[in-house]
């Protein structure tokens, strides 16, 4: 099979996405967020349906990102995912680019001592008054395997610790937190600041940390050694 070699520092932007940009759209930033896509994230092929990216003889691999294949279903699972949450359609080959990226930060994360089990995402299930049942009778009516669910889930929530990591020391300043309020709450809703200060310094930590994601991102992405099948 034909194969192409990307040289380290060679990324480029897909479909008006840097690869930076696009695993941002994918990954959740607090773990309520995380738990309140559940479905979003989880609809997949009807049973009577073949699997995407599947063979007779198995998955088929698309590329390789130091060492760690991407299998074609994975990519196509990115672009799934992507018009459930945006409603757009994003190439596959940007939704590769996304793919491999994702790969990269989840090495990371774990890398860095982020780990997650299934008996937390259960946890955090069972904290938002869902139950085990409730979540096999929801994916099982989109043809979701279970324990597919549950992986995702925790990769999603390994994301979630190294997102929580990269807002750790961000400093929000009063200034900031009042001039956000003033523009984009203070005309629509009678609220007062005080009422809603700590949301809005939450909030803005957590944007900072996106950027800082972003960039963890895009630099993991340019500075792998990535080899492309097919």
């Amino acid at each position: 099979m034909a194969t192409k070699k990307k040289k380290k520092g060679s990324g480029k932007q897909q479909a008006g996405y840097t690869p930076g940009q696009l695993i941002v759209i994918g990954v959740s930033v607090m773990a309520v967020v995380l738990i309140a896509v559940v479905v979003l994230l989880s609809i997949g092929k009807p049973d009577d349906e073949p699997s995407i990216g599947v063979l007779d003889d198995g998955p088929v691999l698309v590329a390789t990102a130091n060492g760690m294949e991407i299998y074609r279903h994975e990519v196509e699972a990115v672009q799934q995912q992507i018009m459930m949450q945006t409603g757009q359609l994003i190439m596959e080959e940007a939704a590769l680019e996304q793919a491999i990226t994702m790969k990269l930060l989840l090495y990371e994360a774990e890398v860095r001592g982020h780990t997650a089990t299934r008996e937390e995402v259960l946890l955090r299930l069972e904290m938002m008054g869902v139950s085990e049942e409730e979540v096999r009778e929801e994916i099982g009516m989109f043809g979701m395997d279970y324990d597919d669910f549950l992986d995702e889930q925790v990769e999603q929530l390994i994301l979630t610790g190294l997102v929580e990591e990269l807002g750790e020391g961000v400093l929000v300043s009063e200034e900031a937190a009042r001039q956000l309020y003033e523009e984009q709450v203070a005309p629509y809703d009678d609220v007062s600041f005080e009422e809603i200060r700590d949301d809005i310094i939450e909030f803005l930590t957590d944007q900072e940390a996106i950027q800082k994601l972003q960039l963890l991102a895009s630099g993991l992405y340019e500075n792998a050694d990535i080899e492309y099948f097919g």
